[in-house]
């Protein structure tokens, strides 16, 4: 029998193979690529604060008329809800993409731009996670995902075993969360979830 760690060794050997049945890779293609992976990261990382801008936007304009109308929307501002999902949804997300930006702007080295990519999907994904497997909940968003990670792999196509990587870790996360904790999925109705 085979074990897992030797799968997973065979795994990543398979994973790290260039291109090109064994050639190696020059100089000027990995600093070339390097590079550009750090120019569109930095790109991404803009792109997701406006998103995230747009899309709490969007929820605010379509969730406070609604609480208007019943008559909710100053219970619902004054509520610890409300500011659970301002900081986990939005402040928390756009700081971490800003100090993911100022590290890879100015402290970290070109060589170490892998650690600002999983930076990028720790404070997109995993912060907002965090919270609310805090709060006893599993957080679910296909649509900021969907964006997110299709964004990523739009601008940074050269590296798909970091996707992987990224992509891998925040649905282990998420499903860890939900099955150790016993948690509900944010959202799903009961009766509906991967847990049911």
């Amino acid at each position: 029998m085979i074990s897992i760690a030797h799968q997973w060794q065979r795994l990543t050997q398979f994973l790290a193979r260039s291109p090109g049945a064994g050639a190696s890779l020059s100089k000027e293609y990995r600093t070339w690529r390097q590079q550009f992976i750090r120019d569109r990261l930095q790109l991404a990382i803009w792109i997701a604060l406006g998103f995230l801008v747009i899309i709490a936007g969007l929820n605010l304009g379509m969730l406070l008329p609604a609480m208007e109308r019943r008559g909710e929307v100053d219970e619902f501002l004054n509520s610890d809800r409300f500011w659970l999902l301002l900081w986990a949804l939005l402040i928390t997300p756009a700081l971490g993409l800003m100090v993911t930006w100022l590290m890879l702007r100015y402290v970290l080295p070109i060589q170490r731009v892998k650690v600002a990519f999983l930076g990028y999907s720790i404070a997109l994904v995993w912060v907002p996670q965090i919270y609310f497997t805090l709060r006893g909940e599993a957080f679910l968003d296909f649509g900021v995902w969907l964006i997110f990670f299709t964004l990523q792999a739009l601008l940074i196509p050269v590296k798909w075993t970091w996707h992987l990587l990224s992509q891998g870790l925040a649905l282990g996360l998420l499903m860890a969360s939900a099955a150790i904790f016993n948690l509900r999925v944010f959202d799903i109705p009961e009766g509906m979830g991967w847990l049911a």
